[in-house]
Parts: structure tokens; C-alpha cells; sequence
């Protein structure tokens, strides 16, 4: 499966090509072995957050904290945690938030990219050989609590290895600028 990801995450690097063509295949598409389904978890410790910032959702007043980027061979794993506020019994509904678009499949983080400023690339969510992102997927029924927090993934085509940091962006909170990678 490690070389249909790469081959897959190989058109995520584009200059003038469709940057949408390697996202819409996998709209539609919820289950299979690649998605990462989040589980609860404490919001990682202040000195392990590489880059933090406030959203907003509806009522909800959220935390956006990147807590990895690191690199492996030929792929880069981003990692971040949403926390929030909200004083509700069911908490914040991840659902769609993160996602290229509202009617996208059962809610995943395929909206998040990272561009190479050094290269001036865009590089999007890699997908695998049956159209699954590699990403934190089958998020409609995922509700972050007050004071608890969801741990989210995506993987990506890496940027060259002389590339040290990379611009995140993540729907709703904007782009994090000059990530570094590990």
C-alpha cells in the first residue's frame, strides 16, 4: 500500500495542473484501511505544540494546535489537535469542518494543505489506491468535549529534503506559516 500512496501523492505537487484533480477522486468515499479515525485525547503539552491558533464554529470557540510535521522518506505526517470551550453536553462536532467541502463524504481533514514557499508548491492531502485520503476520515459522528481535544492526521507528498519548514494551512484557522519539519 506504501507505493500506491506514493504514486498517488506524486500529483500533489503541481505548478500549473489542477490542484482540485488529486482531491475530488476520493470525495464520496468513507471507509477503508487508510482513514485514521481520531480518538479523544489531552491537548498535547505546550512545549510540544510547534504552532497554535483560535477558530470559531458557530457558537463553539475552538483551538487549532499543530503538534507534529515530520518528515519519513518520501512523505510528511501532519498532526494536530482541535480543543474547545463549549459548554455543551455533546460537545463540538468535528464533522466537515476541515473537509474541501460540505457535502464531502462522512467529514474528514482532506481540506488541509501545506505549501513549499522555497519551491513554490502546493502539496494536498495524498490519497490511496482506492481513493481514500490519508487523513483523519469518518468524522461525522466525532464530538470534541469541553477540555478534551481530537487528535487529527493527514499525510502528504514531502517537499525536498532541503526544504526545513513549510506553510500549513487548515480550513477555518487560516494558514500556520513557517512550520518546521522534523
Amino acid at each position: 500500500m506504501a507505493t500506491a500512496v506514493v504514486l498517488v501523492t506524486a500529483g500533489c505537487q503541481f505548478g500549473g495542473e489542477d490542484p482540485g484533480a488529486a482531491v475530488r477522486g476520493g470525495q464520496g468515499t468513507t471507509a477503508g484501511a487508510s482513514s485514521v479515525k481520531p480518538v479523544p485525547v489531552s491537548p498535547a503539552p505546550p512545549d510540544r505544540v510547534l504552532a497554535k491558533r483560535e477558530a470559531v464554529s458557530g457558537e463553539n470557540k475552538l483551538e487549532i494546535a499543530i503538534t507534529l510535521l515530520a518528515r519519513q522518506e518520501r512523505l510528511v505526517t501532519l498532526n494536530f489537535t482541535v480543543s474547545t470551550t463549549t459548554d455543551s453536553t455533546l460537545g463540538w462536532q468535528v464533522g466537515n469542518f476541515f473537509a474541501t467541502s460540505p457535502d464531502n463524504d462522512n467529514g474528514s481533514v482532506n481540506g488541509v494543505y501545506l505549501i513549499d514557499p522555497k519551491n513554490a508548491k502546493k502539496h494536498l492531502v495524498a490519497y490511496d489506491s482506492e481513493q481514500h485520503c490519508v487523513c483523519s476520515a469518518n468524522l461525522g459522528g466525532q464530538f470534541v468535549k469541553p477540555g478534551g481535544a481530537a487528535v487529527l492526521s493527514a499525510t502528504f507528498a514531502a517537499p525536498p529534503p532541503d526544504v526545513a519548514a513549510v506553510d500549513v494551512y487548515i480550513p477555518h484557522a487560516g494558514m500556520f506559516k513557517n512550520v518546521p519539519i522534523s
